[in-house]
């Protein structure tokens, strides 16, 4: 039992790698996104409205626009009521 203790702690140090790399890997990826829309961030976003699993409508919003989200989401909707 003693005589298999080296090879058990070297299987044991061996399995720890594995979450290791696949912490590596989720931090890596979050750091890229986080640097990729901090420094280069989307200039449209696609707003889907679902019912019942199914499109009805598919409207892309301005960001960077001069005119408040808000105001945007406003016309959005009264356009799609008819008003």
């Amino acid at each position: 039992m003693f005589t298999n203790l080296p090879h058990m702690i070297q299987f044991i140090q061996g399995l720890s790698w594995i979450p290791l790399t696949a912490f590596c890997a989720v931090f890596g990826y979050a750091a890229v996104r986080w640097i990729g829309n901090t420094f280069f961030p989307e200039r449209y976003v696609t707003l889907n409205r679902y019912h019942n699993d199914r499109l009805i409508s598919s409207v892309q919003i301005d960001v960077k626009s001069a005119e408040p989200l808000v105001e945007q989401l406003r016309k959005i909707r009264e356009a799609e009521r008819g008003w």
